[in-house]
């Protein structure tokens, strides 16, 4: 079975997603700048080849970890439990995964301008049917994965332990049971107490 570390980007591992995504754009954008100095009418060949290669290599990666997750999404919703719990959720933070396809959409969205400032150029006019087919595979490619993350931050929530769905700050808990608009049981003194209290009442 597949964890969780095999679906998310992690911040602390390359590549990260932010540079997975602007990676392209970045080059569409500085071989535009680049013809915008020199005397030719049109990208090369070479050039264009350059560009589809980086292309390829990181819609190939965005669509085999939009695969490994659908997998993780199949088995949040029709896995057996040995299978859910193989899946190792205990320390995954939705927000953290609704992060990461915050960050998709976001390198999504500066990809379509990079390849509507691509399309308006004449540099690329001889190019345009490549060009075109670099955008579909692209913006279709980190879109998906950006809609499959999504998909796993809002699905692990309902497979996290009760507890963890709300977090206490417990000397706060502790100032307000001292305010006159608080109700409680005489036995609740402290956050520790509140927390069981609550947990009895959710019960």
């Amino acid at each position: 079975m597949i964890g969780l570390s095999a679906v998310a980007f992690s911040p602390s591992e390359p590549p990260k997603i932010d540079k997975a995504i602007t990676s392209v754009s970045q080059k569409i954008e500085r071989t535009l700048s680049d013809f915008d100095r020199s005397t030719t009418e049109s990208l090369n060949k070479k050039e264009v080849k350059i560009i589809m290669e980086l292309v390829y290599k990181r819609t190939d990666l965005a669509r085999a970890k939009t695969d490994e997750a659908n997998a993780m999404i199949n088995i949040l919703l029709h896995g057996t439990e040995d299978e859910i719990n193989s899946l190792q959720l205990d320390d995954v933070r939705a927000p953290d995964i609704l992060s990461v396809a915050d960050k998709i959409e976001v390198g999504v969205q500066r990809l379509k301008y990079a390849f509507f400032i691509a399309a308006t150029s004449p540099a690329w006019h001889p190019h345009m049917a490549t060009l075109k087919h670099l955008e579909s595979r692209a913006i279709s490619s980190f879109s998906e994965y950006a809609l499959a993350m999504r998909k796993i931050g809002e699905l692990i929530s309902h497979f996290l332990p009760e507890q963890d769905d709300i977090a206490f700050d417990l000397s706060e808990v502790e100032l307000s049971l001292h305010e006159d608009a608080i109700e409680q049981p005489e036995w609740v003194k402290d956050g520790d107490d509140f927390v069981k209290w609550l947990s009895q009442i959710k019960a």
